[in-house]
């Protein structure tokens, strides 16, 4: 069997592996049009939230920009927010420092941050309107527009996750927001490590404790906490 003949064979199966994951990848993207605009909201009208998420960000940027840590990711709560990665958490709390400090001193870039979650979130609702537009629409739906939608929302998703952190996701009017500490906690129960334990000298997770005096501003209106 020559080289050609195995590349042909390889082609096929491919095809039929991309033609078998389509209507899963259809069924998928579709759930996302219910699931995940629910998931903005909750972020989006909880001002609390908001807020330790910019400052979330802040710290994952201080912490990749000024100290070189990589493979990080953070999760925020009303009371503050979680970091993974490998580092200590006196370097976590001395970024969440900076980066507090950087937001009050107008440093709104800070806010964002390219490893969010809200940029898949909002590609693969991109992705599920302009798929439910396609069977909408009737005969537009084909494997070409298939992989046009793929490479658009590849090639877009990065600045659209950038617009949803910028005004939907995160707030960096963080004048009366203070951390109070930092301390570490146990892996969420889908981290994966109940089956691989010994990850966890690789990984660790610190939660970074938050207080806010008030909630948001309006104008010059402040309501307490």
């Amino acid at each position: 069997m020559g080289p050609l003949v195995i590349l042909i064979w390889i082609g096929m199966v491919l095809f039929l592996l991309f033609l078998v994951l389509i209507p899963v990848v259809l069924v998928s993207h579709l759930a996302e049009l219910i699931r995940i605009p629910k998931q903005l909201y909750q972020v989006a009208s909880n001002p609390r939230l908001r807020k330790n998420h910019a400052l979330e960000h802040a710290t994952l940027n201080i912490l990749e920009r000024r100290y070189g840590c990589v493979g990080l990711s953070g999760i925020s709560r009303e009371d503050g927010f979680m970091v993974k990665g490998r580092v200590s958490p006196d370097v976590i709390l001395k970024a969440a420092q900076l980066g507090l400090e950087g937001l009050k001193s107008g440093q709104t870039d800070l806010a964002v941050h390219q490893g969010c979650g809200t940029s898949r979130a909002a590609a693969s609702f991109g992705a599920a309107a302009l798929l439910l537009v396609l069977i909408v629409a009737g005969g537009l739906l084909n494997v070409f527009t298939l992989l046009v939608l793929g490479l658009f929302l590849i090639l877009a998703s990065p600045a659209i996750g950038v617009v949803f952190q910028r005004y939907l996701t995160t707030d960096p009017r963080v004048e009366h927001l203070s951390i109070r500490g930092i301390h570490r906690v146990s892996p969420p129960a889908s981290a994966g490590f109940m089956f691989f334990p010994a990850l966890l000298q690789y990984s660790g997770y610190y939660f970074v404790k938050t207080e806010q005096s008030v909630i948001w501003e309006e104008g010059d209106r402040f309501f307490p906490r």
